[in-house]
């Protein structure tokens, strides 16, 4: 008996503990800003810049592109990496950083579909 009682407050601990997460849903930017503390926004500059042909963006990431203007330490910030496997092929745009189409500064992309096991990565430092 001593068991099954042991094993239905075990059983009761591990389901609450299971259901305790939250989902807080934020409105009002200032609100969110103050709840999450410090962060820092990448916005990938307000310019197109591709193709990256090194498949690493970083902040020392030091770059002549085809299209838009160099890609050069400091212009991404410090402490993210972006990574993707590069095709090898010149007409392929693997990795690249496009602006416009109502986006506030650029957005970082892949023209490769996930099933060719060309996908966007990011790491952070702990």
């Amino acid at each position: 008996m001593r068991k099954l009682i042991c094993l239905a407050l075990w059983s009761t601990l591990i389901v609450s503990a299971a259901h305790s997460g939250t989902i807080t849903q934020f409105t009002d930017r200032s609100t969110f800003d103050s709840a999450v503390g410090s962060t820092t926004v990448e916005d990938f500059t307000d310019d197109s810049h591709f193709p990256i042909a090194t498949g690493v963006l970083n902040s020392s990431t030091n770059l002549a592109v085809g299209n838009g203007s160099p890609i050069i330490p400091g212009m991404i910030q410090p402490g993210v990496t972006y990574s993707t496997t590069v095709s090898g092929n010149a007409s392929v745009y693997d990795f690249n950083i496009d602006a416009g189409g109502g986006f506030t500064g650029g957005f970082l992309d892949s023209l490769v579909q996930p099933t060719s096991g060309r996908v966007l990565t990011h790491s952070c430092p702990n």
